[in-house]
């Protein structure tokens, strides 16, 4: 027996009896936040009034087994009678910019509030259903005689919720035919615990992603209803951010993910950007086909993922990277992406890599939309300092590579070419690629010319020949060969491109050592 079942029941038992204040009963979860603001808000208002309320949120109402249902916002029902209630994020502003929409929905909320009367009627008289339209970034109380009515349906600011309903008023309905209201409208409909949607945009069996906790952009796996593909839905609330540039930096992941749409390196697009149906100037969505690749951090986990295959990967997002920052089609802008993870990163069957979350990517000529702090979900520690300090604004191609390559016991990969590769190409990237093991005859004799900076401690004698070789003058290898193997404890030899001879050094501040 569902929750609004057992209601119902003991609405004609009169277990429940008319009391003064409001009872929410929630039919299903609101789609963003002004409808959850908007319902808020108005339990509040009732609460203080004398009279019995009852409201009625998200109710999914069908007058006849011919016709899809409805998807209504709010009832509420008192003794001033039955309100049919659209929440919409508009201003004042928007009605005036945005006539055609707004006459639209009017009359899409008369039409509502018809079948509503309709169906109560066939039980008792309830009067005149009024609809109303609420709009939640409206603060300004009007005067009655200013009251704005589109095709006939009264326009209500958020601070007028009594106003909405006439509160106070009374003469249309009952205590029992308040009570009655809600069993004919809602006798078997679901209580939503999960405060989520499972369909959406025409694609079912929707599964919120991490991060849960952000309101304004949310991230579902789905799936298509006929194909049954795999999607992921990105969907954004812009009445849950008071940014004025919400819209533009919810179209900034598609529209990157567009311009890039050829290259093998991102997911596939679905469904472009665009305004949720009924819901214009508040949500908007895109899809893409979800790829099905397991993430870097999912995949490190997998003890079959080789050596080698690792090392390739590496080499082929670098590359990537590097066609992200100067692309070699100029007809293409730079991307930096800002949010390079192990989580974001994802390795295809083939192994090659998959960027996604292109949520604070900036194209080239693209300015930084949001002054406001990035939230980067736990992926601080792969985030930029300068990011980290200065915000988004900060960052350029060189704050999407933080991290240094070590590659520790190397002696079990002297074999594989790709490493004098990888020191080649991130040194290109300016990528820090440290390289250790026991013995210089470790590494492939082509790793040293890609080494910039050289740090030689005290080693074995032919070592030590090897380094000399590589930094002295040919007429003072021996000498420096000497030195190195005759280097004291916390002492070691640097150079670097341009010095004629290596330069002794401390490994400590502590000069007796």
């Amino acid at each position: 027996m569902s929750q609004i079942d057992s209601v119902a029941r003991r609405y004609k038992s009169g277990a429940i009896m008319a009391i003064s204040g409001v009872r929410h009963i929630p039919c299903g979860a609101p789609v963003n936040a002004s409808e959850r603001l908007a319902i808020e808000k108005l339990r509040n208002k009732l609460q203080s009034v004398s009279k019995p309320w009852l409201l009625l949120s998200n109710l999914n109402h069908s007058a006849n087994t011919s016709r899809l249902s409805d998807e209504i916002d709010i009832v509420a029902i008192g003794l001033s009678g039955v309100f049919v209630i659209e929440v919409k994020h508009w201003d004042l502003a928007y009605l005036r910019q945005h006539p055609d929409v707004v006459e639209s929905e009017a009359e899409r909320i008369s039409d509502k509030s018809k079948r509503i009367a309709g169906k109560l009627r066939k039980h008792f008289d309830v009067g005149f259903v009024e609809p109303r339209l609420l709009l939640t970034r409206c603060t300004t109380a009007l005067q009655a005689s200013q009251r704005i009515h589109i095709r006939g349906v009264a326009t209500f600011g958020l601070s007028e919720c009594k106003e909405l309903v006439n509160a106070e008023g009374s003469g249309v309905l009952d205590s029992q035919r308040i009570e009655r209201s809600a069993d004919v409208l809602a006798p078997a409909s679901r209580i939503a615990l999960s405060g989520d949607l499972r369909n959406f945009a025409g694609l079912i069996n929707l599964e919120r992603q991490p991060p849960s906790d952000d309101p304004f952009h949310r991230v579902y796996r789905g799936q298509h209803p006929t194909r049954r593909d795999k999607v992921i839905l990105h969907v954004y609330d812009l009445s849950a951010s008071d940014d004025r540039d919400s819209e533009t930096r919810a179209r900034r992941e598609f529209e990157v993910m567009q311009r890039w749409q050829k290259s093998p390196h991102l997911p596939n697009l679905l469904d472009s950007f665009q305004e949720a149906e009924h819901y214009p100037g508040e949500i908007f969505y895109f899809s893409l086909v979800d790829p099905a690749a397991p993430t870097v951090a999912e995949r490190a986990l997998d003890v079959s993922w080789d050596l080698d295959s690792r090392l390739r990967y590496a080499r082929e997002a670098l590359l990537a990277l590097a066609e992200f920052h100067s692309p070699s089609d100029g007809g293409l802008p730079p991307i930096v992406h800002r949010r390079i993870s192990p989580r974001t990163l994802r390795v295809r069957h083939n192994g090659q890599p998959l960027f996604t979350d292109f949520s604070l990517a900036r194209l080239a000529e693209a300015q930084t939309i949001s002054s406001s702090p990035a939230s980067f979900s736990g992926d601080e520690p792969f985030v930029a300092p300068e990011v980290l300090q200065g915000g988004l604004a900060a960052a350029d191609a060189r704050s999407d590579i933080t991290h240094a390559i070590i590659f520790d016991e190397a002696h079990r990969a002297a074999k594989l070419k790709l490493i004098p590769t990888m020191a080649k190409e991130s040194r290109k990237f300016g990528i820090s690629f440290v390289v250790a093991s026991q013995e210089a005859k470790d590494f492939d004799q082509s790793l040293f010319t890609a080494i910039a900076n050289y740090l030689t401690l005290r080693v074995s004698e032919p070592d030590a020949k090897l380094m000399a070789k590589i930094f002295a003058p040919s007429d003072k290898v021996n000498l420096y060969a000497d030195r190195i193997k005759q280097t004291a404890k916390f002492k070691g030899w640097f150079y670097t491109d341009g010095m004629r001879t290596p330069l002794p050094l401390s490994l400590t501040s502590d000069s007796s050592r």
